[in-house]
């Protein structure tokens, strides 16, 4: 299995930002793993990568949270869309969310179908993730 360079998480929850950080070392797929507990933060990282590439790396992988205060995960997506980020700058992203119904997946393919490869329901799993770096990457 490839072994990519970063994943980050966004999320408010810090305990399921641990408990998926523990998930994600422990199937040792990412060289790095870097959080932001909302989706202003997540922007500043990126923007912080290009001047800063050794301690911001670009994410070859985002694992989202939808329900966020500030900038929440619909309106960070909108914001990657605004970027028009591309080819080496377009991360993967997946949609990782405790509510998952039907309407949410739905206004994801409506609305996000260029940004979003995949839409899980939290806890992110080993298997998940190993099923997504392998179908992704």
């Amino acid at each position: 299995m490839k072994k990519l360079e970063c994943i980050l998480l966004v999320d408010d929850n810090v305990n399921d930002n641990f408990v998926h950080f523990m998930t994600i070392k422990e199937t040792d797929t990412t060289r790095q793993i870097k959080t932001a507990r909302d989706g202003k933060k997540a922007l500043e990282y990126l923007d912080k990568g290009k001047e800063n590439p050794n301690e911001y790396p670009f994410p070859d992988l985002i694992f989202l949270d939808l329900a966020m205060p500030g900038i929440n995960g619909y309106e960070f997506l909108d914001k990657i869309r605004e970027k028009k980020l591309s080819g080496v700058e377009k991360p993967v992203i997946v949609i990782m969310t405790g509510s998952y119904d039907s309407d949410t997946e739905q206004k994801i393919k409506d609305n996000y179908s260029d940004e979003v490869v995949a839409l899980v329901k939290k806890p992110l799993t080993v298997e998940m993730q190993e099923e997504i770096i392998k179908t992704y990457f």
